[in-house]
């Protein structure tokens, strides 16, 4: 049950269109590849699914590019991955690419996007919670990754709501720590994305006062690479993108 109903809602986020880098269509027509394809990953990302079939790493075995796979506890560091070239490529949410790009990271360039995100990602309070709206949470303690998707999926919510950030407690927690914080109550609700977010709720009961795609600011997945691989590599990441979308389709038509 778990795992079903979080890869659904996981994979309905993934990239289905757009490759950015298609704005320059001569560029694809460089057959170069790499020795190795370097991406990064994050629990119940688009990638996941494509990670578990193989079928990345055939499609680029005629081409002798070997496939290796790191895995993110969430996309600040993924990021940060990245603009040091210690990875190639990989997927984040909207907060991580704007931190990035405020804090001057040169190295970062987008290279896809995902539909707008809408059930994903949620703020949750305890089943028994007083805390019936994103109003209840003036005073309150507000959990998540400082830095995250979720950072900004709780300030817009409490935008919304014309609540002043000031007026509640943001409590800046790895996601390990905010799921036992949540589950003592020492916080009265967290940002939390799947897998995470549908095992919280079946494990606990939790409530969801917000999803990700109730805020008015819409929130996307993005899919970044360094500047030099996307430059010099454009073939590679046409291979891995059209393999996510193959597997999306796929995913999409056999969530069991």
């Amino acid at each position: 049950m778990i795992h079903s109903r979080r890869f659904l809602r996981a994979v309905l986020a993934v990239v289905t269109t757009l490759v950015g880098l298609c704005a320059t269509p001569a560029a694809w027509s460089a057959d170069a590849y790499p020795k190795e394809i370097r991406i990064g990953v994050q629990k119940g990302d688009g990638l996941v699914a494509l990670r578990m079939s193989g079928n990345l790493e055939k499609a680029f075995a005629p081409h002798h590019v070997t496939v290796k796979w790191i895995e993110f506890v969430y996309g600040a560091p993924l990021v940060e991955a990245i603009n040091s070239g210690d990875v190639d490529v990989g997927t984040v949410g909207s907060t991580p690419p704007i931190l990035a790009q405020a804090g001057s990271a040169p190295a970062v360039v987008y290279a896809a996007y995902s539909p707008k995100m809408q059930k994903s990602y949620g703020i949750i309070v305890a089943k028994n919670s007083s805390i019936r709206t994103i109003r209840d949470l003036q005073g309150k303690k507000i959990a998540f990754a400082k830095g995250s998707q979720g950072h900004l999926l709780v300030l817009g919510a409490l935008a919304d709501a014309g609540i002043d950030p000031a007026s509640t407690h943001f409590v800046y927690l790895a996601y390990s720590d905010a799921r036992a914080a949540f589950e003592r109550g020492d916080v009265d609700a967290w940002a939390v994305p799947d897998p995470r977010y549908a095992d919280t709720e079946l494990s606990t009961g939790a409530r969801t006062i917000v999803k990700i795609g109730d805020i008015s600011i819409p929130q996307y997945g993005f899919y970044i690479s360094t500047r030099a691989f996307a430059s010099t590599y454009p073939a590679a990441l046409r291979v891995l993108f059209d393999q996510l979308d193959q597997q999306t389709k796929y995913s999409l038509a056999h969530p069991e």
